[in-house]
């Protein structure tokens, strides 16, 4: 019977069917506590209280509870469409004392851990696991599982979180920043869900390490890589200076034309590439405000080339008020000429003022093949569709990482060829127990990689 509640309680919470759901909470929650070191002062203070690391856990796994009983306030606690509101609530109440008190500081931190749950979710997608699709051939629908038993098996890293959403206190808050009403029945059940699938991975992450390995060999190898563009790394640095800012807004001064938190291409960049079908060309920027929807498009994001030319381009947007602005151009870039991506100064910020200014990010083509000369000189390995990023993988004893080829990734960021062979799914939307050679796979292993397949990413636009 203790098994059998431990599969339910997995099935239920890893299947949330919310629309943001890049990782699951073991990373969430490593993120969180990584980004501690990364902050300073007053902040570093308070995140860096012995006595608040539950709630910072907490907070970090807060969004994906709603999932898990299918209750509307998981998505919107990924987005600023609750950072903001709550912001402004703990602001009010807290900024006079400048945050101080026990509640203030207990506030404070479950912000900072539900934001890096909402960073590390547009970052680890939009940057990583778009390069998974393309280089490892597959949708990437298991990597959120996969990567955290990576992390639990190479790392050595489990989560704590309890899941304690202060109960009697949430419904409040909620109503107080007109979010969707929650009831403390509704957010004990999502919390022994959430906290109970979060602390029943590590039992079964060995034998799911070795399956999404050989599904995933690149992704396997790239994801704790700092050189790679939404690795592990990058999502602490980008999550950390995510909440230095956050910590501005509730002092009351931050700046509505705060450079981007994030960027691929970085600012300065060159050798960028210029085929609009590889997946290094797709351009993503993550800023420190969350903007608002409806003045984010082609016409306030652009790609401008010599003589203030625009570059023909799709834009699209990731989650709802979200930091994190996508662009694909609709033909190849030119070798070797200086291009920028702008945000129009028009863009206004989830419930606030206009940016005020353009926040420009100006890159550079790489040259053409035969004139290499002219230009820096090309990382090696070179990324490339035809050559992709070399991987370094180190399986388990034994394993063969496999090589997987490379697919050319369509507008909206999905392949455009069949994935390799994988179990076929049923008719009602489960999948099949594959076959018993497949790293031994057990059957609880199975019911939760099934689970975690029905998860989806939201993207706009």
């Amino acid at each position: 019977m203790r098994i059998a509640r431990y599969i339910g309680v997995a099935a239920l919470s890893l299947a949330g069917a919310g629309e943001a759901s890049a990782n699951s909470m073991v990373t969430h929650v490593w993120v969180a506590e990584q980004s501690i070191a990364r902050v300073e002062g007053p902040l570093r203070d308070i995140v860096g209280d012995p006595a608040l690391r539950a709630v910072i856990q907490n907070g970090a796994i807060y969004p994906d509870s709603g999932y898990s009983v299918r209750a509307d306030y998981g998505e919107w606690a990924h987005w600023e469409s609750f950072l903001e509101p709550y912001l402004q609530w703990i602001r009010a109440r807290y900024q006079a004392e400048n945050y101080r008190s026990p509640d203030a500081r207990r506030h404070v931190a479950f912000l900072m851990g539900n934001a890096a749950h909402s960073m590390t979710d547009q970052t680890f997608d939009q940057y990583f696991v778009e390069r998974v699709r393309q280089y490892d051939r597959t949708d990437a629908n298991d990597l959120d599982v996969g990567s955290d038993t990576w992390l639990i098996v190479e790392h050595n890293v489990t989560s704590a979180a309890d899941g304690a959403f202060w109960f009697d206190e949430m419904p409040g808050i909620h109503m107080a920043v007109n979010g969707p009403p929650v009831t403390p029945e509704l957010l004990r059940r999502a919390a022994g869900l959430t906290a109970g699938a979060t602390q029943w991975l590590p039992r079964i992450a060995h034998t799911l390490y070795a399956l999404r390995w050989r599904q995933m060999p690149w992704g396997g190898s790239h994801y704790m890589d700092p050189a790679t563009p939404g690795s592990y790394p990058q999502i602490v640095s980008a999550t950390a200076a995510y909440w230095s800012f956050l910590w501005q807004r509730l002092q009351n001064a931050a700046p509505a034309d705060a450079a981007p938190l994030y960027s691929w291409p970085a600012p300065s960049q060159t050798n960028f590439p210029v085929d609009r079908n590889d997946i290094e060309s797709r351009i993503v920027v993550t800023t420190a405000w969350g903007l608002d929807d409806a003045t984010v498009s082609a016409a306030t994001v652009r790609v401008i080339g010599p003589d203030e030319s625009v570059v023909p381009a799709r834009v699209s947007r990731y989650g709802s008020e979200g930091n994190t602005v996508m662009v694909r151009t609709d033909g190849d870039l030119a070798f070797n000429t200086a291009y920028r991506v702008e945000l129009a100064g028009t863009i206004r910020a989830y419930r606030g003022a206009p940016i005020g200014r353009a926040l420009t990010i100006p890159f550079r083509t790489r040259c053409a093949p035969d004139r290499l000369a002219d230009c820096p000189a090309l990382p090696v390995p070179l990324p490339t569709l035809a050559d992709p990023p070399v991987s370094n993988p180190q399986p388990p004893e034994g394993m063969d990482a496999g090589t997987g080829t490379v697919v050319m990734v369509d507008d909206a960021g999905l392949p455009t060829k069949p994935p390799m062979s994988r179990p076929a799914a049923s008719s009602e939307g489960g999948c099949s127990a594959g076959r018993r050679s497949d790293a031994g796979v057990s059957a609880l292993a199975m019911l939760a990689v099934c689970a975690a397949a029905l998860r989806r990413r939201s993207k706009r636009g």
